[in-house]
Formats: C-alpha cells, sequence, structure tokens
C-alpha cells in the first residue's frame, strides 16, 4: 500500500512540473515614456538624469545614456521657415527661368 501511494505522489508532482513549465512566460513590461519638457531662459544650468541621479551632459547621462527631449523654441522654428520658404522660392524661379530659356 506504501508503494502505491508513494507512484501517485510521484505522478501528481511530475504532472504539476509539466502544468509549471507549460504555464505562459510573463510578458516584458514596458517602459515608462516621460514627457517632453519645454526648457527656456529659465532653464537649470545642471539636469540630474531622472533614471540614475547623475549629473547631465547636454541633456545625455554620461552614466546611462539617457537623452533628454528639448524641442526648439518658436524663434527658431520661425527662423528655420523662413528660411526654407525663401531657399524654396528662388529655387521655383531659376527652374522657371531655365525652363523659358531653353524654349
Amino acid at each position: 500500500m506504501g508503494k502505491d501511494n508513494a507512484k501517485e505522489r510521484r505522478m501528481k508532482k511530475r504532472a504539476a512540473e509539466r502544468q509549471q513549465s507549460q504555464a505562459p512566460t510573463p510578458k516584458p513590461q514596458k517602459q515608462k515614456t516621460v514627457k517632453p519638457r519645454e526648457y527656456g531662459d529659465d532653464m537649470p544650468s545642471q539636469l540630474h538624469c531622472p533614471r540614475c541621479k547623475t549629473l547631465m551632459d547636454k541633456g545625455v547621462c554620461p552614466h546611462c545614456g539617457y537623452y533628454v527631449y528639448v524641442p526648439m523654441d518658436k524663434a527658431k522654428q520661425k527662423k528655420i521657415k523662413l528660411v526654407l520658404t525663401v531657399v524654396g522660392l528662388v529655387a521655383f524661379a531659376v527652374l522657371f527661368v531655365a525652363i523659358q530659356l531653353g524654349k
């Protein structure tokens, strides 16, 4: 009678081990995304990394490589748009003149 109980216990143990090994593996957790911060003239001169608290150099952590996104200010965006518009108009004018002279 002792052998039957031992055999049943072993079978139950093996069945439990199989169920554990067939259990789905947990999915990796998503990393939190940090909202972009807008820094202006009042930006602190020294930033600390939110991950490892190391002093950052120009928005990049030298320890863990964390990068802080700093969006362009409105004046710089306007200047870039103006320059691109002028370059586009000049290119259009040059192409138009070249096509007219080719006829």
